[in-house]
């Protein structure tokens, strides 16, 4: 029996740990430091950070499954009161447990963290951890160690193969500060598979990816985002993509505003090993600006697809030869029921003002293409797109109200009010309105324009030149004004071997005075408002 004894105790005790009830531990009340509450913790304890400001550097959960939080997370005051402070000691968090998906961090201020990668918050290899409502503010990633190796992620770094997922958090003010640094606000490693959703990039500085840097291979999503305010010194302002092996990106309702980078304003992703697609969906690029590409730069095998996206605003500027104030490619782009609304490229030669390819792909389908414009004091050409030595391919879309300008001082001249062909390999307009351009709709070598409403006139099959009519029935919309009326020459004369999306027989409106053989232009009849294209009602953040 005295043999018995030991194994009955031993039975009992861990029949107790495993029923015990998770602990709440409180910082300072119960420890005054954060590291040492944790260090008391057990595998799902809560550990509770009051207001105030605690001097702690890399602090980690030491493999533990716990969730470390401010006193209340949905109050962003409490959150601002709630201060945890490097004081440029290293990192401030320090994740590097494999598979810990049940932790969290949640509800803090993360400041005055330095270190060469992850200076407010590190994320291991393989690590898995919620980072939920903080605000990461003030924070660098230095690159000068003893292997003066690339400062990464300012305001967090997240390691090969990680699977964080940040959810409404604000990153702000974070600088990756070394010779080749990249991603201010945010960096991921290759394989890493983060999951950013509701989150604020705002005022974030590096040479590469002033709001976040993703590299090669490397397949994050974000969703309903915000880039704002942030720089790349060299190249992509809000976001850099590394092209390479199975790389890629997913976003979803983000917005791009006032980010600024000598390439890519908005969004850069430059040549690589291997191809990456990236995804841009119901998203904003507005007031962006850059020599190139104002709003987004894609070059080598990369494709950026675009769709329902709204580019506005954007400027190629600041060096003697702009291009693509909206978007500028020498790799692969696709733009579908999209708009480009009041883009620029100004310099001493202006390329472009909507888009512009050079040596790459575009290929626009159902797109809005209205008040673009390029200028130079030299030459200008291109106000809504611009091509050389590449491809350029406009289906059913609607080019109004571009321009191609001299500059008013200078002895500049503007070509192709709407579009400019400079020894383009595949310029293709198809069952598209280009009307009121200046100063004329279509400049350059040997474009092939067929089934198109082209004021002036153009040789082709197909193509009229008759106002297109557009509806005066939607005043109120931002973009129904480029409907068709319902006596428009321009219904039911696009390619007859092709037809109108399904959506023309829900409305009886709509087929009184259609049919299903296609229209010219981006958007169809009056009944077409429903469904107009580009993000024109950008999600708030």
């Amino acid at each position: 029996m005295c043999r018995r004894a030991p194994i009955a105790a031993s039975l009992l005790s861990s029949i107790v740990w495993s029923t015990a009830e998770p602990a709440t531990i409180h910082v300072p009340d119960d420890y005054a430091q954060i590291q040492a509450a944790i260090d008391a913790a057990s595998d799902g304890d809560e550990v509770v950070v009051a207001p105030g400001t605690y001097f702690e550097s890399e602090v980690g959960f030491r493999d533990k499954s716990i969730v470390v939080r401010g006193s209340d997370p949905a109050d962003p005051d409490v959150v601002d009161a709630t201060v945890v402070d490097a004081d440029s000691m290293g990192s401030v968090f320090r994740f590097e447990s494999e598979d810990d998906s049940t932790a969290g961090l949640i509800g803090l201020t993360v400041t005055g963290g330095k270190s060469w990668t992850g200076g407010g918050v590190y994320v291991g290899p393989r690590a898995s951890i919620l980072l939920d409502r903080l605000r990461i503010a003030g924070n660098w990633a230095t690159g000068v160690d003893t292997s003066s190796r690339t400062g990464r992620g300012g305001g967090i770094a997240c390691g090969e193969l990680s699977r964080p997922r940040i959810l409404a958090c604000r990153i702000e003010d974070n600088v990756a500060g070394a010779s080749r640094n990249k991603g201010g606000g945010l960096w991921c490693d290759s394989w890493c598979a983060a999951v950013i959703e509701e989150t604020v990039f705002r005022g974030n500085t590096a040479k590469s990816g002033g709001g976040a840097y993703c590299e090669r291979s490397s397949a994050p999503i974000f969703v309903r985002c915000l880039f704002e305010g942030s720089r790349g010194t060299s190249t992509g302002g809000g976001v850099y993509l590394e092209s390479g092996y199975q790389s890629s990106a997913l976003f979803e309702e983000c917005r791009f505003v006032d980010n600024d980078a000598i390439h890519g304003g908005g969004v850069y992703s430059p040549w690589g090993v291997g191809q990456g697609t990236y995804r841009f969906s119901n998203c904003l690029f507005q007031s962006n600006t850059a020599a190139r590409g104002g709003g987004a730069y894609t070059e080598g095998w990369t494709t950026m697809a675009f769709e329902n996206s709204t580019f506005r605003a954007n400027g190629a500027l600041g060096a003697p030869r702009v291009a693509g104030g909206g978007l500028y490619s020498e790799g692969f782009a696709t733009i579908t029921n999209c708009v480009f609304d009041s883009n620029s490229a100004t310099g001493w030669r202006g390329m472009g003002g909507g888009v512009c390819s050079e040596q790459g792909d575009i290929h626009a389908t159902a797109t809005l293409f209205t008040g673009n414009w390029a200028s130079g004091s030299d030459t200008s050409a291109g106000g809504a797109a611009f091509c050389s030595a590449g491809t350029l391919k406009l289906f059913n879309c609607t080019l109004v109200g571009n321009a191609a300008t001299g500059s008013d001082t200078g002895s500049g001249s503007g070509r192709g009010g709407a579009v400019y062909g400079n020894v383009a390999w595949d310029l293709d307009i198809r069952n598209s309105i280009l009307w009121g351009n200046e100063p004329e709709e279509v400049y350059g070598d040997y474009p092939e324009v067929s089934y198109s409403d082209v004021e002036g006139g153009w040789p082709g099959v197909g193509n009229i030149d008759a106002d297109p009519g557009f509806s005066p029935r939607w005043p109120e919309h931002p973009l129904a004004r480029f409907l068709l009326g319902i006596h428009s020459p321009c219904i039911d004369s696009a390619d007859p071997t092709m037809t109108d999306p399904p959506w023309w027989r829900i409305s009886p409106a709509y087929a009184e005075h259609n049919s299903r053989q296609a229209d010219m232009g981006a958007y169809g009849g009056d009944s077409a408002v429903g469904w107009i294209g580009g993000a024109s009602q950008p999600t708030s953040h």
